[in-house]
């Protein structure tokens, strides 16, 4: 059995900031699609789409 490919794993600060960035980049128009924005910036479509319409992250949602 060979080794596996360690994957590089981000902080959810990063992962935040990422996500930030992408609505950002979404909302000035920079690029057509939801779906678009979501492969420039490697985050998920269905996160990219929940945020957008007013979602919060996991961490977030569940402090109440």
């Amino acid at each position: 059995m060979g080794r596996l490919k360690q994957r590089q794993r981000t902080t959810e600060t990063q992962r935040e900031s990422t996500i930030g960035r992408a609505i950002l980049a979404y909302e000035k128009g920079q690029y057509s699609s939801i779906r678009k924005t979501a492969d420039a910036f490697g985050v998920g479509y269905t996160i990219l789409h929940r945020r957008l319409n007013g979602g919060q992250s996991r961490s977030i949602a569940n402090i109440s």
